[in-house]
């Protein structure tokens, strides 16, 4: 459809609330910015973008809610009971929830015997086993030493990071997607406080760890 030959701001909507629904996003946004860009009126563009602007919303919240509870009790699992070294989590193939895809056991690393080599190949092979064509969201238990300023004393310590990863090849829809619902995801589950995003190349153990020192007093 050209858009000089656009409809009226109230029929926009069921253009726009029509995409949303069938997962195109990234149309979506193109249509917001060429529909604003067109009418001259000021309210019937606020209309459209504002309308945009709430339908995409709500339509990210359904499509989180429809699978929290699986992802918000594997979570809490993790956290509580130290089950889980890493939570993979996806969208289903139609993206009309989010669900668990993978998960893998806790290994508690020993306060006495470190090896910080070993972390950082677990957890750079573990990054490297995600997916190059698609995207995903991640709860992992990254391990690391510190070291006292004072007393030079090191000591284990861990830290849940959330992490929205993008393979390098993974279609903009797709990315689209896992982007504009990564914050309000990352909001339910409770106790994750350090985000991290990038691809396979962006996600190496110190990068990661150079992120999660800002926000632990060593």
């Amino acid at each position: 459809m050209s858009i000089k030959h656009l409809p009226k701001p109230f029929l926009v909507h069921q253009i726009v609330t029509s995409l949303i629904d069938k997962g195109a996003v990234p149309c979506t946004l193109l249509i917001a910015n060429e529909v604003t860009n067109h009418y001259k009126n000021k309210d019937s563009s606020s209309f459209i973008t504002n309308f945009f602007k709430k339908q995409t919303t709500n339509n990210q919240m359904l499509r989180i809610s429809k699978g929290i509870e699986e992802c918000a009790s594997a979570y809490k699992k993790m956290k509580l009971e130290n089950a889980y070294q890493s939570i993979v989590f996806q969208y289903n193939k139609d993206f009309t929830e989010i669900m668990v895809e993978t998960t893998t056991p806790r290994v508690k690393p020993s306060q006495q015997q470190f090896d910080v080599a070993a972390c950082k190949e677990s957890f750079e092979q573990f990054i490297k086993s995600l997916p190059n064509d698609d995207c995903r969201f991640v709860a992992y238990h990254l391990d690391f030493e510190v070291s006292d300023e004072q007393s030079g004393v090191k000591t284990v310590r861990s830290k849940l990071i959330f992490i929205l990863f993008s393979g390098d090849k993974a279609p903009v829809k797709n990315k689209m997607l896992y982007s504009t619902s990564c914050m309000d995801f990352k909001q339910r589950l409770d106790g994750v406080g350090i985000g991290l995003q990038g691809s396979r190349a962006d996600l190496t153990y110190e990068s990661c760890l150079e992120k999660v020192f800002r926000f632990v007093r060593t």
